[in-house]
């Protein structure tokens, strides 16, 4: 580090970014930007003590950034020849680097003027002209709780700061309060700071920097503190009249808040227990590791709410708010939930949110693949045992599922306008107005329901079913009325007519009767016949979206909301396309000199070029063993 001496102050032109010095012909020939009151084109920090972490170089080069061709000058340490009163006043604060700080603020923008920034400062663009234009400037912040400096400014109690502070050389109002400072005798804190520059402005004179122009993080030095404040940096907008983030590191939240931004990202997944010991959720995080975003599991009850406030990328399960409060502060999101085709078969996975939210409801979806349908069939044969598209009994009763009475998605979400009555109460309600009369009706609690439905809710001829096996029940039945239990989307796969009054995946796909915001439509479920290919079309999108709970790294590199998530949180998976894959085989063996190997090769190139998709998954393995295997075993 290069010392200069310049008017016997000691000053440091620091190399800003690692490898990248700061050339002099930047500092002196650049063009300065003009200055409308005489207020130099200087930008001071000060740096006392330890080694100077990363963070700080960061974040100073951030400020420096808005200021092209301005003089840079880190004071780093104490003035030499310094007249007797500044070094008694210095002395003051004894080890103390904050009191001393306040001290040495003061000396450059009395004796060579311009901006001086504290190092916790992140810029984002110039402060605004009116700073050019002022004698001097100070900035507030706070909550104002200080007795003599509290001012009710902008609404509310605020506190003087002197994070930011501008002045012309050896004016009037620097003047006054340099020679204020001089005279304080006590080492309390912000006694030669805050305080002075809180006088200051009950003198009058001085120019106020509008908190609108300071994104203040706050002062709890907490981990999840500095995860917003990087979050809020990196991700998220910034508002027009938004200069500079106020990072509040104080004097010891350096050296962990150094360590928070400048660490590797990783995401936060907060699940259930049987997910987090799943060996879907170590595929995940095999795969999201590869992509160069580990991935940190904890129990969706471990502090669920500050962890993702923290988060940047973020795995959640489980509905408790609606999805966009997970997407709060830009957090990228990855939604987990109960598998939509027999609900402890897996995890279904969304990068949108849940229900209406979801990508299926909400984007493009492709048409099923032959290869997409024949395992859609398989699951549903495997699972339910019936097969694809059987029907129910056209004679049969109505089933009404009902759920479970404190469902969020249920009781406030995704079923408009039923926050305040009993979850349940809505859906036999209007199944009693609304079904025509004369059909029989069988009612089906939820097997976890915490208390039993209530009788008032039920019309005499309505049957209870208490089975144990609701799928043998539902093939059974005529038609199916829910809420937005998974059981829709599971009797979908039978063919029965489905009626929702809620609002789910499903919706805008023409599968189910959509009753949401017209229960009158119940009405017309007994003669309302499904068709067999929308049904195809929306459940093989969540089949493509659905994990198994023993999903392998394979599996899950192929979900499409896992891929979009990483494309989001800036480390896409990195694949090889299957053409080029070929064409490196190709290459490979056309080394060995065997026509043989050649011939097939090649005609599995030609393949590649037409076809399906039913077949790639056996024409990639076949290239990548071909690839695989050594030139002399090639050519055998």
């Amino acid at each position: 580090m290069q010392l200069t001496k310049e008017n016997t102050i000691r000053v440091h032109r620091q190399e800003i970014t690692p490898g990248e010095a700061f050339a002099e012909q930047a500092l002196q020939a650049a063009q300065a930007m003009p200055s409308r009151h005489g207020i130099p084109p200087i930008l001071h920090f000060i740096w006392f003590g330890h080694e100077e972490p990363e963070l700080v170089t960061w974040l100073r080069q951030s400020v420096v950034d808005q200021y092209p061709g301005w003089k840079v000058k880190v004071w780093r340490d104490k003035p030499s020849g310094w007249p007797q009163e500044w070094e008694d006043a210095f002395q003051r604060g004894g080890d103390d680097l904050v009191h001393k700080s306040d001290v040495l603020r003061w000396w450059p923008l009395l004796t060579q003027g311009g901006i001086y920034f504290d190092s916790d400062f992140f810029g984002v663009r110039p402060l605004p002209d009116s700073v050019l234009e002022a004698e001097f400037t100070g900035s507030f912040g706070g909550r104002g709780k200080r007795p003599g400096n509290r001012f009710k400014l902008w609404g509310k109690q605020r506190s003087a700061l002197c994070g930011i502070l501008a002045s012309i050389p050896h004016g009037k109002i620097v003047t006054a309060m340099v020679e204020d400072m001089l005279q304080v005798q006590t080492q309390e804190w912000g006694a030669c700071g805050m305080n002075v520059l809180a006088r200051g402005i009950k003198r009058g004179g001085i120019h106020l920097l509008s908190p609108k122009h300071i994104y203040a993080v706050g002062a709890s030095r907490k981990p999840a503190t500095w995860a917003k404040a990087y979050h809020h940096i990196m991700h998220q907008p910034k508002p027009a009249t938004e200069c500079a983030v106020h990072l509040w590191l104080g004097g010891k939240g350096y050296a962990d808040c150094n360590t928070q931004f400048l660490a590797e990202p990783t995401a936060t997944a907060a699940v259930t227990k049987r997910i987090l010991n799943s060996q879907a959720l170590a595929a995940i995080r095999t795969i999201s590791g590869r992509a160069g975003l580990p991935v940190r599991a904890f129990r969706d009850r471990d502090k669920f709410t500050a962890r993702r406030r923290a988060a940047t990328d973020f795995i959640t399960w489980g509905v408790k708010w609606k999805s966009s409060w997970y997407r709060r502060g830009g957090t990228n999101v990855l939604y987990l939930e109960n598998a939509l085709l027999k609900q402890n078969s897996g995890i279904y996975i969304d990068h949108a949110g849940y229900f209406c939210d979801s990508s299926i409801a909400t984007e493009p979806q492709p048409a099923p693949t032959n290869t997409e349908v024949a395992h859609l069939q398989a699951h549903v044969r495997d699972r339910f045992g019936w097969p694809w598209f059987a029907g129910g009994d056209p004679n049969g009763p109505i089933m009404i599922a009902c759920q479970v009475d404190n469902d969020c998605s249920v009781r406030y979400h995704y079923h408009p306008g039923r926050g305040t009555a009993p979850a349940m109460q809505p859906l036999c309600d209007a199944c009693a107005d609304h079904l025509p009369a004369g059909i029989p009706v069988l009612v089906r609690p939820h097997p976890k329901a915490r208390r039993p439905l209530n009788p008032d809710w039920l019309l005499p001829d309505w049957t209870l079913d208490t089975s144990k096996d609701v799928y043998a029940t539902l093939r059974t039945c005529r038609a199916l009325v829910t809420v937005s239990s998974t059981l829709a989307t599971e009797a979908l796969a039978l063919g029965l007519p489905v009626a929702c009054l809620g609002r789910s995946a499903w919706e805008n796909h023409g599968v189910v009767l959509e009753c949401a915001h017209d229960y009158s439509r119940l009405a017309g479920l007994p003669a309302w016949q499904p068709e067999e290919w929308p049904i195809l079309r929306y459940l093989c999108a969540v089949m493509r979206h659905q994990l198994p709970y023993n999903a392998t790294p394979d599996q899950v590199q192929a979900n499409p909301s896992i891929r979009t998530w990483l494309q989001r949180a800036g480390h896409p998976i990195q694949t090889t396309s299957l053409a080029d894959q070929a064409t490196a085989a190709a290459a490979r063996i056309r080394a060995t000199n065997a026509p043989q190997v050649l011939e097939h090769l090649l005609a599995l190139e030609a393949k590649l070029d037409t076809c399906k998709r039913c077949s790639r998954a056996r024409l990639q393995r076949k290239i990548i063993d071909l690839a695989q295997q050594e030139p002399a075993d090639a050519g055998s």
